[in-house]
């Protein structure tokens, strides 16, 4: 509702469209990198990786490195 508001005396609108696609974005990528923080830094970090996952990626970076 408020973003179809206008000022009563210009008649001009509160938000524009462009404003939902620049701050709208913006919050979006935000969001994003702050779930991707908190899921790798905070959930591995109480649960652990699998060690088959750590023993893995090790081997696959020592043989790419050959």
């Amino acid at each position: 509702v408020y973003a179809l508001g206008t000022y009563p005396d210009t008649g001009k609108k509160v938000i524009h469209p462009m404003d939902f696609l620049k701050y709208g974005f913006f919050l979006w990528m935000l969001s994003l990198v702050i779930t991707w923080v908190v899921g790798f830094l905070g959930i591995f970090h109480f649960v652990g990786f699998p060690k088959e996952v750590l023993e893995t990626a090790k081997s696959v970076l020592d043989a790419s490195m050959r």
